[in-house]
């Protein structure tokens, strides 16, 4: 029983060499395709959404403001309207200050532009005016930093959550599948089932989004 069962086996292995040798190559490159299509899911399924959650919650997330830089500009900002007359230095006064260097820059202009530009303050207004517009754009990344920052893990959520569901559903399909072959008496839900259960989850999961929306609002 034991040289029949052997050469049988050898018979097989050695047809199942002769079929895959000479497509081998095409099988490789599918398997080397296949590796990277599911490497490129687990990345940015699983491991970006979960590595960016991290990140914010360590507050490792690199901002595109940094924070002495605005306090330079707007101090420097200050101590040009103080040298100009206007303001006394302050963040107090910066408003007021600004306001009246506006109306200065336009008398500067009315009175004459060629002239003012050579005799008068034209010059140093201008430059008020470019250090008021470098301190408004910090400030607004400082807006659009802190904008960011709220809504970042709520989007990285978002992101992940056809993860879940892949996780969800395969885990419950994989154990109904081995349920039924070790017990042979139940069989594995049926494609329609499995459909109607996913969106039955997917309009539990929208619900919730827009309760938890509407009590924020």
């Amino acid at each position: 029983a034991g040289v029949p069962s052997t050469v049988a086996t050898l018979a097989v292995a050695y047809g199942a060499h002769v079929t895959l040798l000479p497509r081998w190559p095409r099988i490789v490159e599918i398997a080397r395709r296949s590796a990277e299509v599911a490497w490129g899911i687990l990345d940015v399924r699983f491991y970006r959404p979960a590595r960016d959650i991290a990140l914010d919650l360590l507050n490792r997330r690199p901002r595109m403001l940094d924070p002495y830089a605005l306090a330079i500009e707007q101090k420097s900002l200050d101590n040009m309207l103080r040298d100009l007359g206007v303001g006394d230095g302050t963040a107090a006064t910066r408003n007021e200050a600004i306001e009246r260097a506006t109306r200065l820059y336009e008398e500067e202009l009315n009175a004459g532009v060629f002239r003012n530009l050579l005799r008068g303050n034209v010059v140093r207004l201008l430059l008020v005016q470019v250090q008021q517009l470098k301190a408004g754009l910090l400030q607004a990344m400082g807006s659009i930093d802190d904008l960011v920052d709220k809504n970042r893990i709520n989007v990285q959520l978002l992101a992940a959550i056809p993860a879940l569901l892949i996780v969800g559903f395969g885990t419950r399909v994989f154990f109904s599948v081995l349920f039924s072959f070790r017990s042979g008496s139940a069989l594995p839900k049926l494609k329609e089932e499995i459909q109607e259960d996913m969106n039955d989850c997917l309009r539990r999961i929208e619900w919730r989004l827009l309760m938890s929306g509407q009590d924020a609002g």
